[in-house]
């Protein structure tokens, strides 16, 4: 008899295919579980009484190198290009509304309102621009390591001299005429000047090196020349940064303490000390400033009102610009993030990366910003980001 052998394989297919399935849905329900414990319990929507912040959109400019850009100042509508031989205006297209001559090995720009001031810093040649022309140019004997520039156009400019006794030019709005000189023969150098926004007077911070130690001097003029008072605080730092407060109070700065004086007492109004203090800036409403607490903090912005009062400080970052003020606003790049704080409801409106870095921030309007990238000069918008 012939013996035949049976196979019996699609049941074991069957089983095998069963239990893949099985697997496969057990799988699937781990995975569910998984993603349902990652989900929040709420979904949370935002708060419609606060600023949802945008992206922020570059609404036009032009492209420059490197170099170029090093070299660009914000000013009005545009930006101003400075070279060894030439100043250009050019609007926020790139096109050039007018050029002039101008001999500037190290340039520096000084802004208020519609005025620049374009110097050569330890050089002797500088020029005054307005958004339209070149008003007027000039040269000094000595080297320029300072100047200031008043929203209405009056222009000072410090000269040091080989002597160690530096002098204070004063010259008249839009005609460059120089009205009179500030010497300080007994004080030694000239470390700042500055403006007051509240009253026709300017104040001089000078280094006095003829005592035994050195010390800060500070000295108010009348725009006609004539010298208000004189301060000689008791402090032993360098106190080279003027700013004023709500009430026109002279508010001085150096690295570590900042001093509220009065010319009719000898004593401070106030002393704040910090770890690092890195600038100050006058605004509507009082005076702000950018400082460490502790070392190894970050930058961090500080506003003061009046005496009694210095706010929190709101953090701002590392490699900064320069910052400036318009109205109630504070604007400052941070690597390549542009940042701006509204200084009256102490709250950041814009903190976003523009994926670029940030040479200088300068405000064209009451709602915009040209910007000087590594890349080139561009318009930001503030009315489209948020609100």
């Amino acid at each position: 008899m012939e013996n035949k052998r049976r196979t019996y394989s699609a049941p074991r297919r069957s089983r095998a295919s069963l239990i893949v399935l099985i697997v496969l849905a057990l799988l699937l329900m781990i995975a569910a579980i998984v993603l349902a414990a990652s989900l929040p319990d709420e979904i949370d929507l935002p708060d419609e009484t606060s600023p949802v912040i945008s992206q922020p959109k570059l609404d036009t400019g032009y492209d420059t190198d490197y170099l170029q850009a090093q070299n660009s100042w914000p000013h009005m509508d545009g930006a101003v290009r400075l070279t060894n031989n030439q100043l250009s205006l050019l609007n926020i297209q790139g096109q050039e509304i007018f050029s002039s001559q101008a001999e500037l090995t190290a340039p520096f720009c000084v802004t208020a309102g519609k005025y620049l001031l374009a110097a050569d810093r330890d050089g002797h040649n500088y020029l005054m621009i307005n958004n339209e022309r070149v008003l007027f140019s000039g040269n000094l004997p000595g080297r320029i390591v300072g100047a200031a520039v008043r929203a209405d156009g009056w222009l000072a400019l410090i000269e040091d001299q080989t002597d160690g006794h530096g002098i204070v030019h004063i010259y008249e709005p839009d005609t460059g005429l120089k009205l009179f000189d500030c010497y300080f023969p007994e004080s030694g150098y000239v470390l700042s000047v500055a403006f007051s926004p509240y009253e026709d007077v300017f104040d001089v911070a000078l280094l006095n090196t003829d005592g035994s130690s050195l010390q800060t001097v500070f000295k108010r003029y009348r725009l006609d020349g004539q010298e208000m008072g004189q301060l000689m605080p008791e402090s032993q730092n360098i106190l080279p940064m003027i700013v004023y407060n709500e009430d026109a109070q002279l508010i001085v700065g150096g690295q570590t303490e900042i001093r509220a004086l009065d010319y009719d007492k000898q004593e401070p109004v106030y002393i704040s000390q910090f770890n690092d203090i890195k600038t100050m800036l006058t605004y509507d409403n009082g005076y702000a400033f950018l400082a460490r607490e502790r070392i190894g903090d970050r930058w961090s912005l500080y506003i003061k009102e009046n005496s009694s009062s210095t706010t929190a400080a709101y953090e701002t970052g590392e490699d900064l610009t320069v910052p400036v003020v318009r109205g109630n606003l504070l604007a400052v790049g941070s690597g390549t993030y542009i940042k701006v704080f509204d200084l009256d409801k102490r709250e950041w409106l814009l903190d976003q990366n523009l994926a670029v870095e940030i040479i200088r921030v300068g405000f064209a309007s009451d709602s915009s910003l040209t910007l000087i990238t590594r890349t080139g000069v561009r318009r930001l918008n503030l009315s489209e980001q948020g609100g």
